[in-house]
């Protein structure tokens, strides 16, 4: 059980794409609010520092951001890209990043699920593909891997960013419950929450073993070649309002072989 200003952690039912759609959309308009006062502190300076620096020397011409959101980070990677689409299952999320990247010539965004936008696709290979906290809300990680690498031409490369297996539990304060098991894929159900707020509207996130990203993505092809677990320097640290004890997120790229 977490304390009162984190809320409760609860193992959950596992929830299907559709139900995972309506907490988004409910966390939507939320997120629009957060983004744009600049609460997100580890958006700001933690996820999207990592993103960048993980997609440094990746070929950007055609850039797909998977589980896109409110399109915070598309319209990010569309300043110096070639093309960027924008993919996620929350019609409300992709409402809000339509309105907002309108002015954004180079973005395009469509309300689809992963697996079923790469079955249907007919344009060109990706040449890079971003996945920003998005795995740990995907109920069917291989399926998700798999899409990212159909959606790849050969040595295209996937950024992922994930909540830190190890210590987001640890974090949030369920990792001695007698329900969690680290080895374990598991639901868990919390208030949607960041560093400097937490809010009523239940999400879900699955955890998984680190093993379980390692092998979805050899299954897929993929080849890892950086993992980073970033931690925010001492100034970042002081705009906290408790200071990292150790990582909470962890990214990595990964090259899709060719086939």
């Amino acid at each position: 059980m977490l304390t009162d200003s984190q809320g409760p952690v609860r193992p959950a039912a596992g929830n299907s794409l559709a139900d995972l759609a309506r907490e988004w959309d409910k966390v939507a308009p939320l997120r629009r609010q957060q983004v744009s006062a600049g609460k997100d502190l580890s958006f700001k300076y933690v996820l999207l520092p990592s993103v960048r620096e993980l997609l440094d020397g990746c070929n950007r011409k055609r850039v797909i951001d998977l589980g896109c959101g409110i399109g915070e980070l598309t319209r990010e990677l569309a300043n110096d890209s070639g093309s960027v689409v924008g993919v996620d299952v929350s019609p409300g999320s992709i409402a809000i990043a339509q309105e907002t990247c309108e002015q954004t010539a180079n973005l395009a965004f469509h309300t689809c699920e992963v697996s079923e936008f790469a079955r249907r696709w007919t344009g060109p290979a990706f040449t890079a593909a971003v996945a920003n906290m998005s795995l740990m809300a995907c109920p069917d990680l291989d399926a998700f891997v798999q899409a990212a690498a159909d959606l790849l031409s050969p040595g295209g490369c996937l950024v992922a960013t994930i909540t830190h297996p190890k210590f987001w539990p640890l974090y949030w304060g369920y990792a001695d419950a007698d329900w969690f098991c680290y080895a374990r894929e598991q639901a868990l159900a919390a208030p949607f929450r960041i560093s400097a707020e937490t809010t009523d509207c239940i999400t879900t996130h699955i955890h998984r073993p680190l093993s379980a990203y390692l092998d979805a993505l050899a299954w897929a092809g993929f080849a890892v070649d950086r993992i980073l677990e970033p931690y925010p320097d001492q100034e970042i640290q002081a705009l906290y309002s408790e200071p990292w004890q150790f990582p909470r997120f962890l990214a990595f790229r990964a090259a899709r072989t060719a086939v």
